[in-house]
Order: C-alpha cells, then sequence, then structure tokens
C-alpha cells in the first residue's frame, strides 16, 4: 500500500502527480517520496568520476535546490506520507564499489547536509516525517551525532538467509531512540 518513489525519476511532475492522485483515490496507495541527494551524482551536477562533493558548496547548493522543488512540488499531495533522504549515499566504502561521492571518506559532511536538508523541509512541511535511506547501520555514531532532525531512521537491509535479526534493532537503538523503517530488504 505504499510505494518508494524518487522525484527525480519522475521529471514530469504533473504527470507523476495525476497517476499518483488515481492510485490514491482508487487504491489508497500512499507514497515516501525521496531525493538521491547526490547518490549516482544526481542533483549534484558532479561527473561519474569526479563523484558527488558533500564538501563542495556549488554541489551542495544543486542538491538543496532539488529537494526544495521536490517539497514544495509534493507537500499538499494527499498520497505524501513521508520524505525520504538519500539512498546508501557512502556506498563505495569498506571495498564496495559504486556510490559516486564522497560520503563514505567524509560521513559528518555527508550527515550534517541531511540535517540541513531535513531542518529546511520541517520549516517548509511541518506536516510529514523526514526519513533518511540508510544503508543498513553504518556509520550510525555519526548520524546520531550529525543529523538529529531525521525523524525515522530508513535502512536498505541486506543480511541474506538469517534476516533483520534482533542484532539490527539492538545495533541501531545503542545510537538513535527514532522509528526504524526498512527501506529495501
Amino acid at each position: 500500500n505504499t510505494l518508494r518513489l524518487y522525484h527525480t525519476d519522475h521529471p514530469d511532475a504533473k504527470q507523476t502527480k495525476s497517476v499518483l492522485r488515481a492510485l490514491y483515490q482508487q487504491h489508497g496507495v500512499m507514497v515516501m517520496m525521496g531525493d538521491f541527494v547526490g547518490k549516482y551524482t544526481i542533483g549534484s551536477g558532479a561527473t561519474w568520476e569526479q563523484g558527488t562533493d558533500y564538501l563542495n558548496s556549488t554541489q551542495r547548493k544543486r542538491m538543496m535546490e532539488s529537494v526544495q522543488r521536490m517539497v514544495r512540488t509534493y507537500k499538499d499531495e494527499p498520497y505524501l506520507l513521508m520524505w525520504v533522504l538519500g539512498n546508501e549515499n557512502y556506498e563505495g566504502v569498506h571495498g564496495i564499489v559504486g556510490g559516486a561521492s564522497n560520503a563514505g571518506r567524509y560521513p559528518k559532511a555527508y550527515y550534517q547536509f541531511i540535517n540541513e536538508l531535513a531542518t529546511w523541509i520541517h520549516a517548509e512541511d511541518p506536516n510529514h516525517p523526514v526519513a533518511i535511506g540508510n544503508g543498513d547501520e553504518l556509520f550510525l555514531d555519526v548520524l546520531a551525532a550529525e543529523a538529529p532532525a531525521i525523524d525515522l531512521f530508513g535502512a536498505n537491509v541486506y543480511r541474506g538467509w538469517h534476516g533483520f535479526g534482533r542484532s539490527f534493532f539492538e545495533e541501531v537503538r545503542r545510537y538513535l531512540d527514532k522509528p526504524v523503517l526498512i527501506t529495501e530488504y
């Protein structure tokens, strides 16, 4: 009954809104609307080779503008459930290939920026919570310290046959006193 979409995947907002309204009216489908916040360089303006740089003020400005467009476009839609920022943005750490950003090298800068975005969203739209699309439990300590404006901890969790397990939720609770949302599994 709920979809997670990224507004940058659907550039025709008028058409997207029409389809999502119909899904909501006919089937009660809600939407968690997200912004990649530079994942795969989407919204930052960086090339894949450069990767998104969370220390770069020009790229941060572009990503902020992308989030602002998303919120202003969708905040009053009846199907909107919440906002989701990012999607495993620091991928590329621990030998994993991909991601095209420096969030894994500078997690503090990344989560400070996430906090700045969430704070802006709360001021613009106090009616919907803000989640992060984290990759499992990486950098929980940094997230807890640098992004208190996040309302929900969203995590993409791929742990094979043994599932999420009690250890995942216990580890999250060590750092965060927030609801947990499994955004991918």
